[in-house]
């Protein structure tokens, strides 16, 4: 014991001595959150600076002068510990080696000493982009460097010393970094550019460039400059080389260019609704920008997660991508091969995208990106063995990638192997500490497999971490609903609705499912209502159709067929206020639930016409093949109401895999099918996974409503099922 250490400090150095794992600390982020609390302690004699503005991760510049804080040894220790327990966490690997015999490059940083904002991050990127349009030299990518700094809590840091860039060079597994500065010398600009060994640190090489004005010549500025490090890198080949033009893949415009790079800054950090507006600046500045248009579209669909639903209009999201497609000869080789994929992918033509997607790898085997498009292929083809490998393949190229551990985590969880998911989630929340999804996607992996209190665990310290994350409180009611604890789960929405007035309709709707779980219809059916007033006195109609929808549902289950029709009706009615012409899927879903109130009020010739019609309104409004869906859960249903094994198997092979994967109706007519077959405890089998999948009730089709009915049936319809066995 040490008399000199506070007490605060004492306990960190201990904590993370603990001879019991489970009692250290479980990630790099609660060391650093910890470390930084103690500081913030720490009085000093120092002169009080005004904090600056968080700038982001690329805005590095070169830092000068004395440090500011003294750290004595034992602080030093601790800091040596908190990296032991880090290395503990991550896989035992070295940093990922790229091609052998291949120059390797990471454009670090350039210190901008001009009165241009952002410059510095402009000529980063520019620099990223040109030379890794250079054969026979892998050039680490933006994304991939800032993967690093946030895994070393870094992403925020106004500027870094050689020491930190030598440091993410290292693990980012290059050979080579570039650093430099861009400053202004009179009426001239001026870079100046140094190559150095990351392992060495000697500068193997210096460059410098000039130009007049910075808005009229930097691009040729950075183009002189590549072919500059081109040649000292000894990449240029027999005859006469490409010149490389950095307008030819971007744009022209230096205006343009700054909100492309603040877009993609802000899509780094899921900061969607930023890059949304960084992104279409660029556009309306340059409207021949290709990438601009591109990552636009990817930010407008939550990363192509937007893709999955059916409510959601694609059309203004394709015509982006029309554009892209149309200009994609300003793109890179590899980014007109990824606005195909993108495309594809947009225009849920899955099986094209998936194809795409392997050509892209083929092509560019470290490309993460096209890794991650084989992710969600694989996904979708319900594939989690290859889903699994791709993964694997993909930590090889860069060990702290968190989009490998979230889904080796639902990988693990797909395949019912709970440590297995406990130790992606670990080695997810290590990389992503600060992040919301690594508790989110821990709380859908674990209730997967069935480890509801693990679930909840996760759900209270991401809380603990951000109480601004309190959607996590909506997430923990639906986990008590599934322990059976209804009142408990009322508790959890009520504290939703209050921490976000925003969602007091939604946190209404979710009490309702409360009350359907338990068997307590006309509490539902209040609820509902309820939430419909709501809706109206906001003056909200989007949340007004869905609390419509789910009234007409608990009305229907109650056999109450002409008032859930008519709440059905005003539905479809009020959507075309917020719908266009040209894509209003409401009348659609409104019209299945109709079909499916007819199958339970056993007319089934109306409903068969019903389902005709759907299908006719599809193909005459061109829609894509997911919203067929509608017509085969219908007629799935109304075959399975009639014990007609082989036309319900038939029926529901045609369903997408966007359905198969998250539809709860789906699912309950595939355990239906074994059923109706004979496979009984295949069936049971399948019906105890549904009572635990949550994403049933948050992806897809709009199905939560219908995920809770099903969950509350389980056990009875199990019970059947063993009557019949024992028969």
């Amino acid at each position: 014991y040490n008399t000199q250490l506070s007490e605060d400090l004492s306990r960190v150095i201990l904590r993370c001595m603990e001879k019991n794992k489970e009692k250290r600390y479980q990630s790099a982020g609660e060391v650093r959150s910890e470390l930084t609390r103690i500081e913030k302690g720490i009085p000093t004699t120092e002169k009080v600076i005004p904090k600056r503005k968080p700038i982001t991760s690329r805005e590095i510049t070169v830092t000068f002068g004395l440090k500011k804080l003294f750290i004595p040894a034992l602080v030093v220790a601790v800091l040596v510990i908190a990296a032991v327990v880090i290395w503990q966490l991550l896989p035992k690997k070295e940093a990922p080696s790229l091609p052998a015999g291949k120059p390797s490059l990471a454009v670090m940083y350039f210190e901008n000493r001009t009165d241009v904002q952002d410059l510095d991050k402009i000529l980063v990127d520019m620099l990223t982009t040109n030379l890794s349009r250079i054969e026979g030299i892998e050039v680490v990518s933006s994304q991939r460097l800032f993967d690093i700094l946030r895994q070393l809590g870094k992403q925020d840091i106004e500027s870094i010393d050689k020491s930190v860039a030598t440091q993410v060079a290292t693990q980012a597994g290059v050979k080579t970094m570039l650093t430099g500065s861009i400053i202004k010398v009179g009426e001239k600009v001026r870079i100046t550019s140094h190559l150095a060994n990351v392992q060495t640190g000697a500068i193997i090489g210096s460059e410098q460039v000039e130009g007049d004005k910075i808005d009229e010549d930097v691009f040729a500025m950075v183009d002189d400059l590549t072919e500059k490090i081109r040649t000292h890198l000894g990449l240029v080949s027999e005859g006469i080389a490409q010149e490389l033009k950095i307008a030819d893949v971007t744009t022209n415009s230096l205006e343009a260019y700054k909100h492309y790079q603040k877009g993609l800054d802000s899509l780094m950090r899921f900061r969607l609704t930023a890059a949304v507006k960084e992104f279409q600046e660029a556009i309306d500045i340059d409207p021949f920008f290709t990438m601009a248009y591109v990552w636009l579209a990817s930010a407008e669909t939550g990363f192509g997660t937007r893709t999955f639903n059916p409510l959601f209009d694609l059309s203004p999201v394709r015509e982006k991508l029309e554009l892209a497609k149309k200009y994609s000869h300003k793109a890179t080789e590899k980014e007109q091969m990824m606005i195909d994929v993108e495309t594809a992918s947009f225009n849920r033509e899955y099986k094209l995208a998936f194809s795409l997607a392997k050509k892209l790898i083929e092509k560019y085997p470290n490309y993460k990106y096209g890794y991650y498009y084989l992710i969600w292929m694989y996904s979708l083809k319900l594939d989690f063995e290859n889903l699994k490998n791709v993964c694997d393949r993909l930590l090889e190229i860069d060990p702290t990638d968190g989009m490998a551990y979230n889904m080796l985590a639902y990988a693990n969880a797909w395949r019912n192997n709970p440590p297995g998911v406990i130790s992606a989630l670990k080695k997810y929340k290590a990389v992503q500490p600060d992040e919301w999804n690594p508790y989110d996607s821990a709380w859908e992996t674990l209730m997967l497999v069935g480890k509801y209190d693990e679930a909840l665990a996760y759900l209270e310290e991401g809380l603990r971490r951000n109480a601004q994350w309190n959607w996590f409180h909506r997430d923990a009611g639906n986990t008590f609903i599934l322990k059976g604890e209804p009142d408990r789960a009322r508790a959890k929405y009520h504290i939703y609705a209050e921490s976000s007035p925003s969602e007091k309709v939604l946190a209404a709707r979710y009490t309702g499912y409360s009350y359907l779980f338990e068997g307590r219809y006309k509490e539902a059916e209040n609820k509902f209502r309820k939430a419909v007033e709501m809706a109206q006195k906001e003056g909200d109609v989007k949340k007004e159709i869905h609390a419509r929808l789910d009234l007409g549902r608990i009305l229907a289950v109650q056999g109450k067929h002409t008032e859930a029709f008519e709440e059905y009706k005003t539905a479809k009615k009020l959507s075309w206020k917020i719908y266009s012409k040209n894509f209003n899927p409401i009348p659609l879903l409104a019209d299945y639930l109709m079909g499916m109130a007819l199958v339970r009020k056993g007319d089934y010739e109306a409903a068969q016409s019903r389902a005709a019609d759907l299908k006719t309104t599809v193909q005459e409004l061109n829609f894509d093949s997911l919203y067929l869906d509608f017509y085969y859960l219908l007629m799935g249903e109304l075959y399975f109401t009639q014990r007609k094994a082989e036309l319900l198997q038939n029926t529901i092979h045609k369903i997408s895999d966007v359905s198969k994967l998250n539809s709860a109706h789906y699912r309950r007519l595939a355990v239906a099918g074994y059923e109706l077959q004979g496979d009984l405890e295949k069936a049971i089998e399948k019906y105890q996974s549904l009572y635990n999948n949550v994403m049933l009730a948050s992806y897809g089709l709009p199905e939560d409503f219908y995920f809770f009915r099903e969950c509350s049936l389980v056990n009875y319809n199990i019970a059947k099922i063993y009557e019949k066995m024992r028969d």
